[in-house]
């Protein structure tokens, strides 16, 4: 079973970690975390942890915990470095535009919705002043040619 092989994998010393309520629920109740392991931030669970860290991802020799969905491209990030190393790693996080640092490497920009076909304009206004009426959120990694050179 699952325990069975926790046990085994902490004996021989391989890797293996836990996330979100895990840590505390799963791997702190058998004895299988060292006291500074993190999980998810509820009160109850962090009490089953001794001196539970408040870090979003700790490494502690062969078990990698962290705290949550969160925290899920951190701690796959480290679960990589630990098998593939640190150049491998930071490798796939520029790729895939995470900064390790936990700052994102992406920008938040605004731009104008176009108006939808179907909408009447109100008071009179149309088109790109009425866009601008509405501006919404979008997440952009990397603002397209296309974005820059909108006329709405």
């Amino acid at each position: 079973d699952l325990m069975d092989l926790l046990d085994r994998q902490k004996e021989k010393k391989k890797l293996f970690g836990a996330i979100c309520t895990s840590p505390a629920v799963v791997l702190a109740t058998a004895g299988l975390v060292e006291d500074g392991a993190t999980c998810y931030p509820a009160k109850i669970l962090r009490e089953k942890i001794k001196d539970a860290s408040d870090e979003d991802v700790v490494v502690q020799g062969n078990v990698i915990t962290s705290q949550g969905p969160g925290t899920s491209l951190l701690f796959a990030l480290r679960l990589g470095e630990a098998l593939f190393g640190k150049e491998m790693a930071d490798n796939v996080a520029k790729d895939m535009l995470v900064d390790r640092n936990g700052v994102p490497s992406y920008t938040v920009r605004l731009f104008p919705p176009r108006p939808a076909i179907s909408e009447k304009p109100k008071n009179g206004i149309t088109g790109r002043k009425r866009a601008l009426e509405t501006e919404k959120s979008i997440v952009s990694p990397v603002p397209s040619k296309a974005c820059k050179e909108s006329n709405y």
